[in-house]
């Protein structure tokens, strides 16, 4: 869905990936970031992308990041029951202290297949 609005909106996508646990370890996420990327690139190749890696508090990195978006799409895992219909901590953080429209998608729902529309 970034890459779609991105396309829609004739502007760059930049994708950030917020580390607060460095166990994971820099190099492994931003492999991850940039195999998650890769098909969506092939797939909207006018789409300008550039991905970061980030160490701090997620809320506060987006937050501070997210103030001259467009659009700021953020991930939320979701933990099952009750917190399943609440937004986690950080994405609720970045939808109220964000000005830019915040699309907040879930995990576990199924994203659709990157495919161009052209």
């Amino acid at each position: 869905r970034a890459f779609e609005e991105a396309r829609l909106r004739a502007t760059a996508l930049v994708a950030i990936h917020v580390v607060d646990d460095s166990a994971l370890g820099p190099a492994r996420s931003t492999n991850s970031l940039q195999a998650v990327l890769e098909p969506c690139l092939r797939d909207h190749p006018g789409v300008e992308a550039h991905s970061s890696l980030v160490g701090g508090d997620p809320s506060t990195e987006l937050i501070n990041r997210g103030g001259s978006a467009q659009l700021v799409v953020i991930g939320n895992r979701g933990r099952g029951g009750l917190a399943r219909t609440m937004l986690g901590s950080v994405s609720s953080a970045v939808v109220a202290c964000v000005d830019a429209p915040v699309l907040v998608a879930r995990d576990g729902v199924p994203a659709p297949q990157c495919s161009s529309t052209s």
